[in-house]
């Protein structure tokens, strides 16, 4: 029984160790996703400053141009992150759903032992009745 124990303990450990890195993945994706944030108000932001200062619009293309590449280049490092995040938590499932069984397994077999120790103890009880009711009888006809 004890390796099942040991089984279940190696198993909570392996997903603690899934929900870290999962945990990591997404905080790196709320970052990212504030660095889009970010960016899109700088945008914003100077959108407004070149509309009203008509000089500065010669600048603007650029920094539009520059400004859009990042957020891509943000969005495809979000995507990233999304598919080895539903990968963790696909592991984790799968990790959870092994774990389960075997403290399923570790259920039945200490429900057998259990029932098991239950039908040797009523056999010895059985047993000790039966002699204790022959020995006298046995004495008298003897």
């Amino acid at each position: 029984m004890k390796h099942y124990t040991t089984l279940i303990r190696i198993k909570k450990q392996e997903i603690d160790a899934l929900r870290k890195q999962l945990m990591e993945f997404v905080r790196q994706q709320e970052i990212l996703e504030q660095l889009l944030q970010n960016l899109q108000k700088e945008l914003e932001d100077e959108t407004a400053l070149a509309e009203a200062l008509t000089d500065m619009g010669v600048f603007f293309g650029d920094y539009s141009e520059a400004n859009k590449k990042k957020q891509e280049q943000i969005y495809e490092k979000i995507y990233a992150l999304e598919q080895k995040i539903a990968e963790l938590n696909h592991k984790i499932m799968i990790a959870f759903g092994e774990q389960k069984k075997i403290e399923l397994v570790q259920a039945a077999k200490e429900e057998e032992e259990r029932q098991l120790r239950e039908l040797r103890e009523q056999q010895f009880l059985d047993n000790l009745a039966t002699t204790r009711w022959k020995s006298p009888h046995d004495a008298h006809y003897g």
